[in-house]
């Protein structure tokens, strides 16, 4: 049952609780041909955003709106036109300053391909220093294990190579000289055959989350690398807290021999180096008298004591920085790229005003929500206000994400961060907002995020509108991915 309306929820609850970038095949040259021509079909715009996205993924925004994405991957080196840019920054390298310089503003004049090969050229009318307009071609060759880019002058002269080699090899291409396009081979096979290039399109706008995740990667490899030599660090503590303790417990029962040695003391001679307790040889300090050995193993009690005491509380706190380091990590590896940046500018933030905090990333601005599974989905929750306050206004806010809360009562929110998700992806969001509440059935509202805002109070969330349904049995698979969800712990929550 499904239904809409408008409704105020009130949350007061405390209660804690390396593959191909693209999945598509290469490109065949017929396939690229038949490409060339649809993009020579966008000529005569001008050259907006032009951006390097991930490590060997460019791309461009033309005037009406189209994206051309270029991914040198070389397992499947591809060209297509992607959606929306979602307002990406490019990554700052020569090679994005250069095309910036050089190509935006420039007028998209086709595209060709080159000795019928797996290599294509865009063409661009473009101005220079000193206001001139001058050609530039911008050179892709789409050939597996060997995908290249070359930006070209008006005398096909080199201006940047991706992939730069030096003189001695068979074919030279870097800065400075002529271009030359890759030899096609005599026995090339010239196959024909037809081209969904709208399929196509659709394949690798699927695919691209890999890219998404590869450039979140690159751009935040120091983070993701300070957390994960974090927790490293963390396992080794435990492991040696753990080590002193079983030492400590070894010398737990000591106190026993002294016991002995002051109830019998003419069972020990002066200068003897052991003594015989119940068929178990005890070693002894020679150069220390019954009663003070003795003493000493009292001591060796007391301090077994105190150190496990000690170890136990610091093991404690240890597995409790692990387990924020852990939810750290799948927050950040799941989370989108905004988002990841506000936590990594709180972690600077953090380190630049103490020294204290300054290696450990675990200080973030709120506490981090707990993040389920099911397959490749992921959903967003939280376990108390505060919790869900940080996740619904800070962590998960773009306005296409679904948000989801039981109808009626205080309870957990949740975000299925996809937009246009599908129903069984609804369904899943919707039993993890029972679980999360305790519940397990029950009519769970779900909206879109730009639909919400915040209340007067901690948790609470307005809503201008929403539907709703109702869920009569948890699936196996919601249950699971809770509580595999909860075994990893939420931050501060």
């Amino acid at each position: 049952m499904i239904q809409a309306g408008r409704g105020i929820c009130s949350d007061l609850m405390t209660r804690a609780g390396e593959a191909s970038i693209i999945g598509t095949m290469p490109l065949k040259a017929y396939e690229l041909k038949i490409l060339a021509q649809h993009l020579d079909g966008l000529q005569g715009q001008r050259v907006g955003k032009f951006i390097q996205y991930g490590k060997d993924v460019f791309s461009f925004r033309l005037q009406r709106g189209e994206r051309v994405v270029i991914s040198l991957d070389n397992q499947s080196p591809v060209v297509y036109l992607g959606g929306d840019e979602t307002n990406k920054t490019s990554l700052a390298t020569p090679a994005s300053s250069l095309f910036r310089k050089r190509l935006s503003g420039a007028e998209y004049v086709g595209a060709e391909t080159i000795n019928e090969d797996r290599v294509l050229q865009l063409n661009f009318l473009a101005v220079n220093d000193i206001f001139e307009t001058e050609p530039l071609s911008l050179v892709l060759e789409l050939i597996p294990t060997k995908a290249n880019m070359a930006l070209l002058d008006a005398n096909r002269r080199i201006l940047f190579a991706f992939r730069p080699n030096s003189i001695t090899d068979a074919r030279p291409i870097f800065h400075g000289i002529t271009y030359e396009p890759p030899l096609k081979k005599a026995n090339f096979a010239q196959e024909e055959g037809d081209f969904a290039i709208e399929d196509y399109f659709r394949r690798c706008h699927e695919a691209e989350g890999k890219m998404e995740q590869s450039r979140k990667n690159n751009l935040y490899q120091d983070f993701f690398r300070m957390i994960n030599a974090k927790i490293k660090s963390l396992k080794h503590k435990i492991a040696q807290i753990d080590a002193d303790i079983e030492k400590g417990k070894k010398h737990l029962d000591d106190y026993q021999y002294g016991n002995y040695l002051f109830t019998y003391p003419e069972s020990v001679q002066e200068g003897s180096a052991s003594f015989d307790y119940y068929g178990e040889t005890v070693a002894l300090d020679p150069l220390k008298s019954p009663a003070e050995n003795a003493n000493e193993f009292f001591r060796r009690t007391k301090k077994a004591k105190n150190a496990i005491a000690l170890g136990e509380e610091n093991k404690k706190k240890a597995l409790e920085e692990l387990q924020e380091n852990i939810q750290l990590k799948e927050f950040s590896s799941v989370c989108e790229e905004e988002t990841l940046a506000r936590l990594l500018d709180e972690h600077k933030q953090k380190k630049s005003s103490s020294k204290k905090t300054s290696s450990n990333p675990k200080h973030v601005k709120g506490p981090l929500p707990y993040v389920a599974k099911i397959g490749k989905d992921i959903f967003y929750f939280g376990k108390s206000a505060k919790q869900n306050d940080f996740l619904s206004f800070l962590y998960a806010t773009k306005g296409g994400y679904l948000w989801f809360h039981v109808k009626d009562a205080t309870g957990a929110h949740v975000v299925l961060p996809y937009e246009h998700p599908s129903n069984p992806q609804i369904q899943h969001a919707c039993e993890i907002a029972l679980l999360a509440s305790d519940r397990l059935d029950g009519e769970v509202q779900y909206t879109e995020h730009k639909n919400i805002r915040k209340g007067s109070v901690k948790g609470q969330v307005i809503l201008s509108s929403y539907n709703s349904t109702y869920i009569r049995e948890i699936s196996n698979e919601a249950l699971e991915a809770y509580e595999e969800s909860l075994k990893k712990g939420g931050l501060n929550g």
